[in-house]
C-alpha cells in the first residue's frame, strides 16, 4: 500500500502543493509527519519570538501543549488507510495534517 503525507488549513480542501511526500510505507508516512509537525512546532517558536513573547510565558506553554499533544497523538498511531489531526497554530489558523493511502486519495 502506497501513502500520502500532508496538510491543508480546516475546512479547506488541499490542492497538490499539500501533499508533502508519498511514500510505500506507513512507517516512513508518520516519520514525515512527525517531521512536519515539529517544523510547525519550531515556526510557532520563532513566531512568538518575533512578536516579543517573553521566555517561559504562558504562550510557550500553550505552543508546547498543543504540539506535545500531537507528538502523543502521533505516537501511539496505529497503521490505518487515513490517519487526520488538527491543531491551532500561533496565529489562530486551524490546520488538519493527514496519512492517507493512495487508494482512499481522490488524486
Amino acid at each position: 500500500m502506497a501513502y500520502q503525507v500532508g496538510y491543508n488549513m480546516r475546512g479547506y480542501l488541499p490542492d497538490q502543493d499539500s501533499i508533502i511526500t508519498e511514500t510505500d510505507t506507513w512507517d516512513v508516512a508518520l516519520s514525515c509527519l512527525v517531521e512536519l509537525i515539529e517544523l510547525w512546532w519550531d515556526q510557532d517558536y520563532q513566531y512568538a519570538d518575533d512578536s516579543g513573547a517573553l521566555p517561559h510565558s504562558q504562550i510557550y506553554t500553550d505552543i508546547d501543549n498543543c504540539y506535545l499533544n500531537a507528538h502523543t497523538f502521533l505516537h501511539n498511531a496505529v497503521e490505518v488507510p487515513e490517519l487526520y489531526l488538527s491543531l491551532e497554530d500561533y496565529s489562530g489558523t486551524d490546520w488538519e495534517f493527514w496519512i492517507i493511502s493512495s487508494e482512499n486519495s481522490a488524486g
